[in-house]
């Protein structure tokens, strides 16, 4: 066992070591295999093996200068300070094996595989700074996940005890632990099936990481690595439990925004309370398909950094760490160091129109509408692109004041398509909704209907199949109000015929170019000439596109779904975890869910496929705005979706039915109905459900039971003396009789009876 003193001088191994040393460790089988402890009941550490990963593979003889021997197919990182931290970026992503770093552009070229391509980059920064090297030097190999996952909180356990393993063992330690935590989130990755035992086996460490993290006194700082990895820390406990309890247990704000909006901010923890509240409130009103198929999308929680908050000087940069809190696929930074309401910038420059918006919230609804771009289906793309064809001038575009210092609005956004949803509807239509279409109707009147159609698309993303929201009036610091409208659709969830704002009237849309069947061009509007706010009220809906269906004269006969006589199996979702079996198929709650899954069709095939959302894209299991459903509920929402409420569990994969894990609506970590039935063994199964309850067809050779007392029974079983016994005798006496008999009764009664 080796000394505290020791552990140490492992743990600043790049101060008291010379590379050579822990090269030597590397190669020794023997030393990687120690077990570090103090007391014999101490855990294993596994820190030998973190050690000689993170420093047997430094750069010295271990990298190529002049050339770029790979490419970049695992992704490119912008403003990294040094070779060293070009590695600390490939160490943080899983499929990574090899890197190149230029430091004259700061930029990092991560790749999978050495493609032999040894690019000469002379010519971009001269021949001695430009560097090729592998994620491992030499025999050095990757860490197993559980020795990944103990070396990092190893590291943080260490820094709060005061003795700061250094910049680079930190970094790396926590890269290496990132890149673990990106797998266990990540869909597209495989491996980590067995993901409830995997969490058996790392729940030491995540006490230890709860521990850590809610020590008062242990302050982490951006120039030792130590604030990337509390991040990370966090990140780990946020996977693991799939709430902010443990993770930002001393957070009240960060946790709320985390458990209710699936938000993960690591800002360092530099915003104050009213930023974060601002931060939620925005979330809070962001439509359930955008924030499910474009925030959330493919992630069980989005992160949201802020780089700069990480930074130390010209040495260390933020983008240097911020990739490795970052482990889900949905992340995005939001660069300023500033709190709510600092300064605000006019959203509708170049239009005549006027609306200032916050710049924390600015900043939040374009980057989280780059989100956005992903939701869009078939339809939606064709009419993006055919609007960007179509708008040639800056007065086209509702964001007109754009670029207005270089190239314009339009040349900038048909270049930029990506900026198109991100700018018009993060930076205007979620600020000022009203003040975008009021742009967009006076340029129809003088006969440009180009904003117009720009507006509708908006609506057309935003708006759900009958209702969208308006967002106005933004003050405190950027809180806005939601405002319902009523939308009208051409059949089949298309394009936008109608609008009705409460308070300001009735808008429709009319679409008479055959060759731009999706644009409109022309409108009609009953309301005031001027700019309307919407009312704080609920407008009338709109009629069905088609008529209800007669009724029949008499009750169809459908004998309807049969519950099993021993319940159904309730999972947890994104796993192969059976929660509980459910005997009351009536029950309604927000903790119950469900998922469907594709039927099987007549060869056979194709059926118990993940199916979360029906053919508009909207999440099943609160279709419609309904969110409690009954066992009974959910079998009718799916079977009316052409699909059926998930019946197999056919395989231990947590992706597959019914756990699809990933899978999308908010679903992993909920309680599932299925109709798979129950088992012996389920939590909440009752054995006595398996008692045939049928008449016995003739008479059983052994007698029945006594039946049971009953509790409103006055004399609790005790049989009637006036009536002639039906059993047999009572036994005999058990015990001897008392020796002096008893005494004689008085003649005379006591009392007089009472009446």
């Amino acid at each position: 066992p080796l000394s505290d003193e020791a552990k140490r001088q492992l743990l600043r191994g790049e101060r008291n070591c010379k590379p050579s040393c822990f090269s030597r460790v590397a190669e020794d089988p023997l030393i990687i295999s120690i077990t570090i402890s103090t007391t014999a009941d101490e855990r294993p550490m596994g820190l030998l093996t973190f050690v000689a990963g993170i420093t047997a593979s430094s750069s010295d003889g271990c990298v190529t200068q002049g050339m770029r021997g790979a490419g970049y197919d695992a992704g490119v990182s912008y403003f990294v300070s040094s070779v060293d931290l070009c590695r600390v970026q490939c160490l943080s992503v899983a499929d990574c094996a090899y890197f190149s770093y230029s430091p004259g552009n700061e930029e990092c070229f991560l790749a999978t595989k050495q493609n032999y391509d040894w690019t000469d980059c002379r010519y971009r920064t001269g021949a001695d700074r430009c560097y090729f090297g592998a994620r491992y030097c030499g025999e050095a190999a990757a860490p197993e996940p559980v020795a990944a996952i103990e070396a990092a909180v190893t590291a943080a356990e260490v820094h709060c005890a005061g003795d700061a393993p250094g910049l680079l063992p930190t970094l790396e330690a926590a890269a290496e632990f990132s890149a673990v935590l990106a797998t266990m989130t990540d869909a597209r990755v495989p491996g980590y099936e067995s993901y409830p035992a995997f969490l058996e086996e790392t729940s030491y460490f995540a006490s230890a990481a709860a521990r850590v993290l809610a020590d008062g006194g242990c302050a982490p700082r951006a120039c030792d690595g130590s604030l990337a990895l509390f991040g990370a820390l966090e990140a780990f406990l946020l996977v693991v439990d799939g709430h902010g309890g443990r993770a930002l247990s001393r957070d009240r704000a960060r946790r709320a925004l985390f458990d209710d909006r699936r938000v993960f901010l690591a800002d360092g923890k530099h915003y104050n309370d009213v930023t974060v509240k601002r931060i939620d409130d925005f979330y809070a009103g962001v439509p359930d398909h955008l924030m499910e198929r474009g925030v959330l999308h493919g992630a069980p929680f989005a992160t949201i950094t802020l780089q700069d908050q990480f930074s130390c000087g010209h040495s260390l940069q933020g983008s240097d760490m911020i990739h490795i809190i970052s482990v889900t696929r949905r992340s995005f930074d939001l660069r300023l160091t500033i709190q709510a309401g600092a300064w605000y910038e006019e959203a509708f420059s170049g239009t005549g129109e006027s609306a200032r918006g916050e710049i924390v919230q600015t900043i939040l609804r374009h980057e989280t509408a780059h989100q956005y771009d992903r939701t869009m289906n078939d339809r939606q793309l064709q009419l993006r692109a055919y609007l960007t064809q179509r708008s040639t001038k800056n007065d086209d575009w509702l964001r007109a004041g754009v670029a207005s210092h270089s190239v314009g609005a339009a040349a900038f956004f048909r270049s930029a398509t990506g900026e198109i949803i991100a700018s018009q509807i993060g930076n205007q239509y979620f600020l000022s909704t009203s003040t975008q279409l009021e742009y967009s109707r006076k340029q129809a009147l003088i006969g440009n209907l180009e904003p117009l159609g720009w507006f509708l698309f908006n609506l057309d993303l935003v708006g759900a199949s009958t209702v969208a929201t308006f967002y106005e009036n933004e003050r405190d610091r950027g809180k806005v109000d939601a405002r319902t409208v009523q939308i009208s659709r051409a059949p089949g969830h298309g394009k936008i015929v109608g609008l009705r704002v409460p308070g300001c009237g009735d808008w429709t849309f009319s679409y008479d170019d055959p060759s731009a069947e999706h644009v409109a061009t022309s409108f009609a509007y009953t309301g005031s000439p001027q700019r309307c706010t919407p009312a704080d009220a609920t407008a009338a809906s709109y009629p069905t596109q088609t008529p209800t269906v007669a009724p029949t004269a008499l009750p169809t006969e459908h004998p309807g779904p049969i519950f099993p006589k021993c319940g159904t199996r309730v999972y947890v979702g994104g796993s192969t975890t059976v929660a509980v079996c459910a005997t009351d198929p009536w029950y309604a709650s927000k903790d119950r869910r469900f998922g469907c899954c594709t039927k099987t069709d007549s060869t056979g095939s194709g059926g118990n496929q993940c199916a979360r959302t029906d053919s508009t894209g909207e999440c099943l299991w609160k279709k419609d705005g309904i969110q409690v459903r009954n066992w009974f509920e959910a079998i009718k929402t799916c079977d009316e979706a052409g699909l059926e409420l998930c019946r197999e569990d056919a395989s231990s994969n947590s992706r597959a039915a019914p756990g699809c894990r990933e899978g999308g609506c908010r679903l992993d970590g909920q309680h599932l109905w299925t109709q798979i039935p129950c088992q012996a063994g389920d939590v909440g199964y009752d054995a006595s459900c398996e008692v045939d309850e049928t008449p016995t067809p003739a008479p059983s050779f052994h007698p029945t039971n006594e039946p049971p007392l009953r509790e409103e029974d006055p004399g609790l079983g005790l049989e009637d003396p006036r009536t002639s016994p039906e059993g047999p005798p009572s036994a005999a006496p058990v015990e001897t009789p008392t020796e002096t008999p008893t005494e004689t009764p008085k003649e005379t009664p006591t009392e007089t009876p009472t009446t």
